[in-house]
């Protein structure tokens, strides 16, 4: 059962790699896409996949590029205004649309090390040959797995769970981790500068 086990991890994440192969080959192209038609490449963020995939099966004479430029202006319009809309983490009902119950999360503690170290923040697109500190990330997949390569001291993710994918490389790995922090907390620990973080004791404390 336990050889069982472990084959099933190793496939299980070598799936996600192929995976992540085959989603960067699809950016790859959009931002080819998005460059030949002078579109912000952030803008695709905005496009639904479905408009993509509907250029692939009905061509016409339609103006094609245009009604793709209209249609992300409505949907980052919409998005901004959603965006004011304040949603708790977990969403149980449509009551929780109108009323919220904060509560604070279990923190899911990664590894027995202890370290004291500055928090630095993960930033997209300004990423650092050499970090050497707790990287604070809101949720990361397996395609930020490099972070590992850039000699970070210890990870903080505001969602997450023992079983996310960044759980079981920070065991595999032996780095301190602290897994799903909640949104209370995690912008609590980007307030300051410092952390002192004991995973064998559970404790986080904040300088």
């Amino acid at each position: 059962m336990l050889n069982f086990i472990k084959d099933s991890i190793v496939q299980r994440e070598y799936s996600k790699f192929v995976f992540s192969k085959s989603i960067d080959l699809i950016f790859k192209n959009l931002k080819i896409f998005a460059e030949k038609y002078k579109i912000p490449f952030n803008d695709l963020s905005y496009l639904k996949i479905d408009k993509i995939l509907d250029l692939y099966f009905n061509l016409s004479n339609y103006n094609t590029i245009e009604n793709i430029k209209s249609h992300i202006k409505e949907n980052k319009k919409e998005f901004n205004l959603n965006k004011n809309i304040a949603l708790p983490d977990v969403i149980t009902s449509s009551k929780d649309l109108y009323i919220q119950h904060r509560t604070t999360s279990e923190l899911n503690f990664i590894s027995n090390k202890s370290i004291n170290a500055k928090i630095l923040i993960y930033k997209e697109g300004q990423v650092l040959k050499n970090y050497n500190g707790v990287i604070c990330i809101e949720n990361a997949d397996p395609g930020f797995d490099f972070l590992f390569n850039k000699n970070i001291k210890g990870l903080i993710t505001k969602y997450g769970g023992l079983n996310s994918h960044m759980s079981i490389r920070c065991a595999e790995l032996n780095l301190p981790a602290v897994i799903g922090v909640g949104e209370n907390y995690y912008n609590k620990i980007l307030s300051h500068k410092n952390i002192m973080l004991n995973c064998n004791s559970k404790k986080i404390e904040l300088i």
